[in-house]
C-alpha cells in the first residue's frame, strides 16, 4: 500500500467538483482568496479528508480533499450516500477501504459520524485483539465510547449517539473538548484504515449497528487542543 501522506499546498485541488453547494470548501466567486479548506491546519500534516456530506455524488464522495488521487476512498463493498448526509453503511457488509496505514504515535483521527444506541465500529485497524489499535469505536446509548490505540481508553457516562469524536497524538476528544485520562500504548498497527468498519487484521468487522459518516479525516500529526476544537467546529458546521 501506498503510504504518502498529504501536502496542506494541494488541498482546494478538486473540491468546486467534488462538493456540491453548501460545503463551506468551494472558491469564493469574484477573484477573492479561497477560505482555508475545514481540514487544514498550519503546521499539522493532513494524509486524508473525506467529506461525503455536501459531495456531487457518491463517486465524489470517495475523494481524499487533502490531495485527490492520493488515499481516495473505494468500496470494499459500497455504502449508501445521501448528500445531506453522507455515507450510510448498514453495519453488516458496507464498509470503505482507504489505502492509509497508520504509522506512529502521533497519528491522529477524526470522524462526524451518527449511531444508534447500541455498539458501533466507525472505522479503523486492528493487528489483534487488545493490541495494535487505531479505531474508534461508538457505543451510542451504552454508556460508554472509545477510541484505541495499543490499549482502549474507554470514556464513561454517556454514549455517543451523534458527534464528532476521536483521538490526537494521545489524548482522546468529545466534538472538539478532550477526554480525561490518555493512551498508554506504544505501538500502531500497521494494517490499511478502514471506514464505516474495523479493519480486523486484514478482514472487516461489524457489529450489526447501523453508522452513518459525514466526514473524516487523518492526520500524521497531533494537533493541540485549540486546534481539535476549531476543527470540529468547522466538522460541526459542514
Amino acid at each position: 500500500m501506498r503510504r504518502r501522506v498529504g501536502t496542506p499546498g494541494m488541498a482546494g485541488i478538486g473540491l468546486v467538483s467534488a462538493l456540491g453547494p453548501g460545503s463551506g470548501s468551494a472558491a469564493v466567486m469574484g477573484g477573492g482568496a479561497a477560505p482555508a479548506p475545514w481540514w487544514f491546519i498550519a503546521g499539522q500534516t493532513c494524509v486524508a479528508a473525506w467529506q461525503p456530506i455536501g459531495a456531487a455524488n457518491l463517486a465524489a464522495s470517495y475523494i481524499n480533499l487533502a490531495n485527490p488521487g492520493t488515499f481516495d476512498a473505494f468500496p470494499g463493498t459500497a455504502p449508501g450516500w445521501a448528500v445531506g448526509v453522507g455515507w450510510q453503511a448498514n453495519g453488516t457488509t458496507q464498509y470503505l477501504r482507504t489505502g492509509v496505514i497508520p504509522g506512529s504515535l502521533t497519528w491522529s483521527f477524526f470522524i462526524r459520524g451518527t449511531t444508534s444506541s447500541a455498539v458501533a465500529w466507525w472505522g479503523g485497524s486492528r493487528r489483534g485483539i487488545g493490541t495494535d489499535e487505531f479505531a474508534i469505536l461508538a457505543w451510542g446509548g451504552l454508556g460508554e465510547r472509545q477510541a484505541r490505540y495499543e490499549n482502549a481508553l474507554s470514556i464513561p457516562g454517556g454514549g455517543l449517539a451523534a458527534g464528532i469524536y476521536g483521538f490526537s497524538g494521545l489524548t482522546m476528544y468529545t466534538n472538539g473538548a478532550a477526554d480525561p485520562g490518555a493512551f498508554t500504548g506504544n505501538l500502531i498497527a500497521p494494517i490499511e484504515l478502514y471506514l464505516l468498519a474495523l479493519n480486523n487484521n486484514g478482514a472487516p468487522s461489524f457489529t450489526g449497528t447501523p453508522v452513518t459518516i459525514s466526514a473524516a479525516v487523518v492526520y500524521s500529526t497531533a494537533p493541540t487542543a485549540p486546534e481539535v476544537a476549531a476543527l470540529a467546529a468547522r466538522m460541526a458546521a459542514l
